[in-house]
């Protein structure tokens, strides 16, 4: 399943802080559009409601494919919270899923995310 939570993301432009829904989560097997959204550069952004600039949210994404069994971080810079390891280990147990998620790679750009996404969609 895939998560979206609100947070408040201030403008690296102008500064300006709003609230903003994100994705910590994405499940492209239940929610194939989201695929698209990683590929347009759509996911997680937000346009300043002040400068009207476009930023990418700079926070931990996990991109999950259940059907071709593989996932991807998006980690921009810091270690992933043992919580959110801890959350996908009870997850994982109690659908069956394989240990994949644990050994997903970690990629810190978001062009290096979408790269690993298509080479492991390639392996699979």
């Amino acid at each position: 399943m895939s998560r979206k939570i609100k947070v408040h993301a201030s403008c690296p432009y102008c500064g300006f802080r709003q609230a903003v829904s994100i994705y910590t989560s994405i499940n492209v097997t239940l929610e194939p559009q989201l695929r698209k959204k990683v590929f347009d550069n759509a996911l997680n952004r937000f346009t300043c409601r002040d400068c009207r600039k476009t930023s990418l949210v700079g926070i931990n994404v996990i991109y999950h494919d259940m059907n071709k069994k593989f996932a991807v971080w998006f980690n921009p810079g810091e270690n992933i919270p043992e919580v959110d390891m801890a959350a996908l280990m009870k997850v994982s147990k109690s659908m069956g899923i394989g240990e994949y998620l644990f050994k997903a790679p970690k990629t810190s750009s978001w062009e290096e995310f979408k790269k690993t996404i298509r080479e492991l969609e390639e392996k699979s």
